[in-house]
């Protein structure tokens, strides 16, 4: 039996300390459900993406039968990661000696190895792991024991479900090195409050900070409405706990974008900053390059806000002063990662 974790989600050292952040890769990312591809991105068949999930490199895929299947991505042989990027393939070669596997993780050919040496194929397979369709995106977890996903985000689902997210499109991504630790970006999403500071000429003028506000629903998430004014419908930011971070506009719901997090450490993590727009949208040359011109421009202007929190809460000096209302999605967030370390067992 494990002691309950001394440090608060909210402390400085939360936010800086690897050994807190082995706790919550352990007892947070591997007991939760985590949000790996959509289905825009694997419309045909042999479609794949590939992941780092939490050192475990996985294969997310569309098979010959029209199922998404996340496999291990790890070769059977001598363990070299075998896809690497997206891509469109019918088979999965290992490049190092090139042992090939099916798109249901069946091991076809091993090239040099004669009959007589008694390797039976038919004995190896690619771990499958347990994947989960949710609004398009496509989520997988380590323990087959969890709670499906669905059942947990009943309320959010139903509030979402007009705006029919399975149909985006997958227009562009953009790449961003991101130096700070994970939990600083998601309270970065969730609040408005900062829309006085570094988006005082973006999105302050269009969405205040002090008509923000989180949606009481319960359960593992948190939605920030932030109403626009004159003709501007509302802005949804959304996080699906732990790190599932998404936006759209409910009253225009052609623009979605997903920030999804890899590669994790305590002070790094590779961020990707997907965008989507319904089809129609999605034809438009226009259209697609000013959703991705307005996305990086409001990225870029979180990013020294970002990283200056992380030298913040190193500092010896640093102390976190009480939230304010306007915040409220990020007493509702910490308070989940504490309930989620100070659980009993792993």
């Amino acid at each position: 039996m494990e002691s309950s974790n001394p440090t608060s989600a909210g402390s400085p050292q939360s936010f800086t300390d690897p050994a807190y952040f082995e706790q919550e890769r352990r007892k947070v990312f591997h007991n939760s459900w985590i949000c790996v591809a959509h289905t825009s991105q694997l419309q045909n068949t042999g479609d794949y993406v590939t992941v780092d999930l939490f050192g475990a490199p996985i294969v997310i895929l569309r098979d010959e039968a029209g199922e998404i299947r996340t496999l291990s991505n790890v070769c059977l042989h001598r363990s070299m990661p075998i896809a690497t990027g997206a891509g469109n393939t019918h088979v999965l070669t290992c490049p190092y000696h090139l042992w090939a596997y099916g798109l249901d993780g069946k091991l076809k050919s091993t090239p040099l190895i004669k009959a007589e040496e008694g390797l039976d194929k038919t004995h190896y397979q690619l771990p499958c792991l347990q994947t989960e369709i949710w609004q398009g995106f496509v989520f997988v977890n380590r323990e087959r024991e969890l709670k499906p996903l669905a059942d947990q985000v009943t309320e959010l689902a139903a509030k979402l479900a007009p705006y029919k997210l399975d149909e985006m499109v997958h227009v562009g991504s953009m790449e961003f090195a991101s130096p700070w630790n994970w939990k600083i970006m998601v309270e970065n999403f969730l609040e408005a409050y900062h829309h006085i500071g570094p988006h005082r000429n973006t999105l302050q003028p269009i969405y205040p900070a002090l008509q923000s506000s989180r949606v009481d629903q319960t359960g593992p998430f948190s939605v920030l409405d932030m109403p626009g004014i004159d003709d501007h419908s509302p802005l949804w930011a959304i996080c699906l706990y732990p790190n599932m971070l998404f936006a759209l506009d409910p009253g225009n719901p052609g623009y979605l974008t997903w920030y999804q997090m890899s590669n994790m450490r305590h002070d790094y993590f590779d961020l990707t900053v997907h965008v989507f727009l319904d089809e129609t949208r999605a034809a438009n040359p226009e259209e697609v390059k000013g959703a991705l011109e307005m996305t990086n421009m409001i990225h870029q202007e979180d990013i020294p806000m970002c990283e200056g929190v992380q030298r913040g809460v190193q500092s010896p000096f640093a102390i976190h002063g009480p939230l304010a209302k306007l915040e409220a999605p990020l007493t509702h967030f910490r308070n989940w990662i504490d309930s989620q370390l100070n659980s009993i067992g792993t």
